[in-house]
């Protein structure tokens, strides 16, 4: 894995579990064994760094949610979109990075900011081509922020049940 991915993969790490603010190139370097200038090469300023995290984990997103979008269901569908929070929640013991950005929007830098409106903008794209078709849904906005607010509580409570109660009323909805 090269120096720049390595950067990216624990910056997101940090991110997801401190925040925005609270990541410094200082900890990142520490993290994959550089100095800190070693940081700055490859991101020359933190807006650059977090709108590159943001784009990175955008990708990924969208890579799993390729395969589900072949499911033959708009019910099928969904379960694959739960199945990537789920993947975060249980196997990566973290939310969503842009849930926890987004909770920082206001005081990110703008281009932050932008980039995390362009993921959840392309979450809500991708759930209403999913869904296209069902009898009745409940609206994508409405699906992201239960599924975001889920991953929220879960983690809280250390309770992937609350995570898969949600997860359960929003499929029941789709018919």
């Amino acid at each position: 894995m090269s120096m720049h991915d390595r950067i990216l993969e624990a910056a997101e790490a940090r991110l997801r579990l401190d925040g925005y603010g609270a990541v410094s190139f200082r900890d990142l370097a520490s993290d994959v064994g550089v100095k800190s200038a070693s940081v700055h090469y490859h991101f020359p300023r933190k807006e650059d760094l977090g709108v590159a995290v943001v784009a990175a984990y955008t990708a990924k997103v969208f890579e799993a949610l390729d395969l589900a979008m072949h499911a033959t269901t708009p019910q099928d569908r969904l379960a694959g979109y739960i199945g990537v929070f789920r993947h975060a929640l249980v196997q990566e013991n973290a939310i969503c990075l842009c849930a926890m950005l987004g909770a920082e929007a206001r005081g990110l830098p703008v281009q932050v900011a932008d980039a995390v409106r362009v993921f959840f903008q392309a979450n809500i794209d991708w759930l209403d081509e999913a869904l296209d078709g069902a009898a009745s849904k409940p609206k994508s906005a409405e699906i992201i922020a239960a599924l975001e607010g889920a991953m929220l509580l879960a983690n809280t409570m250390d309770s992937i049940e609350m995570f898969e109660d949600v997860a359960s009323g929003l499929l029941g909805r789709v018919q």
